[in-house]
């Protein structure tokens, strides 16, 4: 159980670390990402458009890694993010987690 606590807190701290990163970018905009990966338009991601967008970025997903992402994202547990969910999953934390 310890072990799996301590890679469940290195892929948090990853997770921030890179969020930061992105949100450090210049041009980077998660309004603009939210649409990029919505690109049908629905006004929410699901397992389809976020597949599509990951294969745009080179990443080829399993159906298990895409449940995964949406899971974690989900707050309301309908198998699809809506515009706040998905900015609230990509946002980085005020707080620099990374560094404590």
């Amino acid at each position: 159980m310890a072990k799996l606590v301590q890679k469940e807190l290195k892929l948090a701290r990853d997770a921030e670390r890179i969020k930061q990163e992105l949100a450090a970018r210049y041009d980077f905009n998660l309004d603009r990402l939210f649409k990029d990966v919505d690109d049908i338009n629905y006004n929410y991601v699901d397992q389809a458009n976020l597949k599509r967008f990951l294969i745009k970025c080179g990443v080829f997903p399993n159906e298990g890694m895409l449940i995964s992402i949406l899971r974690r994202f989900d707050l309301d547990a309908d198998a699809k993010l809506n515009k706040k969910e998905f900015i609230e999953g990509v946002r980085a934390n005020a707080d620099d987690f990374s560094k404590r």
